[in-house]
């Protein structure tokens, strides 16, 4: 296996102080030793008046108080000669001190001791770290909404970036787990190592700058020097994405292309889109609004670059008949349209376009692409139908990867299933937890999470899935939960039905209401309360109820 390039920062900041300080502290050495040795060789008198030299040892001792400013006493009653030569050796001191302490504070104030220092209290961070924590490669818009999710959830991390300024930003915002960060050359494997990749509790890597190049190399770093850990990256075109599963990332998130591909959907599954929409929204929400019919008619896409080739395309694989523009020209027809993408670089523009589009057909479905985050109030205000924010879908995909990994496999199975299907388990969820979203949870069948439902079915007796989620409520009651998919051995299975039993190590993601959650963490810890759901008697769990059935037997 290759070395993680990790070399310490300490060393650095001990050999800037050494050099910089070489002639100073030579100087002060020289003035000591002259000083001792002139002091030790002047005639001196005892308290009884003798002639008397100071030895060398004495002369030093009197030189190091003296010259430490600490000023103890005549170690004997000196004589003229000694108190011309002390005062000298003082004067001499002094200029030696000035000369050291202005080199000393010229080194503190270099920009090189200061990223030496700076790098030494960034690498003790971060191997302080003693739980698992990732590590962000970029801190720009969506590396920025990125660490405050993970901080919101808890995760540790690390932040990298190529701008001092951006590193900065992320020591102003204060968060709450205090994350280390540290600028430089992301190119640069030293950096990663900084950056904790050699660390024992390292989890994964996140590269999220928006240049492709440099995600690849942040990629290629990673894959090589620790092809165990996980590894996710952004990138804007096809053929970088491409070339960065060719290095193994786990995954790759190309907005452009994700965006189209979420349009498509919406378009050709409105059921689909509107399931998936509501379970990725903030828990509580409303669920959205649902348009159909818009697969049928000509759509404008009024953009250049990346962005608009992407969504051109996924359109045209749709089968859609599309209309690609130039947005500088000013707004096209869109009287015969059904749908306006406003997809410029320009954020002014694609609103300008958009509020133009809606006023000479108010039934035109408007697409927004947000490039600017600042500007996320005016576009929100505007109130268009969808609006495409490259660093909001980058840092929501990366959090729902990393916070509910179920989740976010159980949203690629959904995205594959037709309008039927949705509608089905759209209309469950209403009936079960109502038209506000639910909250998921993710539940494995283990000793830790589910130690009641363990023990039994170790002891051979069966326990379905419709009983764990009906809670503490007893067999076949309808409860405010439905369980969407089930992980085991590998296998993914979607909205298991009630009667499917379940098996130690199992897997659930459950959506449901506080409530039921609630009768849910009782269920997988109360032996009792698995046994009541399970054959609809509850057991006389505490030795008086076993006693008083006991004398209720013998009475009979």
């Amino acid at each position: 296996m290759v070395a993680i390039p990790d070399d310490s920062p300490d060393t650095a900041v001990l050999f800037i102080l050494l050099r910089r300080l070489r002639q100073p502290l030579l100087l002060l050495v020289l003035i000591l030793t002259i000083a001792t040795f002139g002091m030790s060789q002047i005639d001196g008198v005892d308290f009884d008046g003798n002639p008397r030299r100071l030895t060398v040892f004495e002369s030093f001792y009197f030189m190091t108080y003296t010259a430490a400013t600490v000023g103890y006493t005549e170690l004997f009653p000196y004589t003229s000669a000694q108190r011309m030569w002390v005062m000298g050796s003082i004067y001499a001191g002094v200029l030696g001190w000035a000369y050291a302490l202005g080199t000393l504070f010229s080194i503190i104030g270099d920009k090189s001791f200061k990223d030496a220092v700076g790098l030494q209290r960034f690498r003790r961070a971060v191997n302080r770290m003693h739980q698992p924590f990732y590590i962000v490669a970029g801190f720009g818009n969506a590396g920025r909404l990125v660490s405050k999710g993970l901080n919101n959830l808890g995760h540790r991390f690390s932040v990298i970036d190529s701008s001092a300024e951006r590193i900065d930003v992320l020591i102003a915002d204060q968060l709450e787990l205090d994350p280390p960060g540290w600028s430089g050359d992301l190119r640069t494997p030293s950096l990663l190592g900084w950056a904790g990749l050699g660390h024992k509790h390292c989890a994964g890597v996140i590269a999220l700058t928006d240049d492709d190049e440099i995600n690849t190399a942040i990629l290629m770093t990673a894959h090589l020097l620790r092809p165990d850990l996980r590894v996710i990256a952004r990138c804007g075109t096809q053929s970088a994405e491409e070339q960065m599963y060719t290095f193994g990332a786990d995954s790759v998130i190309n907005p452009y292309e994700r965006f189209g591909g979420y349009l498509v959907l919406a378009l050709q599954r409105p059921i689909t889109y509107q399931l998936s929409s509501w379970l990725l929204a903030a828990n509580g929400s409303e669920m959205p609004p649902r348009r159909e019919g818009l697969a049928d008619g000509l759509w404008v896409v009024a953009g250049v670059g990346e962005f608009a080739k992407e969504v051109t395309a996924d359109l045209t694989r749709a089968g859609l008949e599309v209309l690609v523009v130039d947005p500088a020209e000013g707004l096209p027809d869109v009287s015969g349209a059904v749908g306006l993408v406003a997809g410029s670089a320009s954020d002014t523009l694609n609103m300008s376009l958009a509020s133009r589009a809606q006023l000479a057909n108010p039934d035109l479905f408007v697409v927004v692409r947000q490039q600017t985050h600042t500007n996320a109030p005016l576009v929100e205000a505007l109130d268009f139908d969808s609006v495409f924010s490259p660093t909001d879908l980058v840092a929501q995909e990366v959090l729902a990867q990393l916070s509910t990994p179920h989740l976010w496999r159980f949203m690629t199975h959904l995205t594959e299933q037709d309008d039927e299907w949705s509608s089905a388990l759209l209309d469950r969820l209403e009936a079960t937890c109502g038209s506000r979203s639910p909250r998921l949870r993710r539940v494995e069948v283990d000793a830790l999470q589910a130690p009641a439902v363990v023990r039994w079915l170790e002891s051979g007796r069966p326990f379905t899935v419709g009983e764990m989620v009906s809670g503490s409520s007893g067999p076949n009651t309808p409860t405010a939960a439905v369980t969407l998919m089930m992980a085991r051995d590998g296998e993914d299975i979607l909205t298991p039905p009630d009667d499917f039993p379940l098996k130690p190590g199992d897997v659930l993601l459950i959506a449901g209401r506080t409530v039921a959650f609630d009768d849910l963490d009782e269920l997988l810890r109360q032996d009792s309360t698995v046994e009541f759901v399970a054959t609809g008697e509850y057991p006389d769990a505490t030795w008086l109820w076993k006693a008083l059935r006991r004398w209720r037997d013998r009475r009979r």
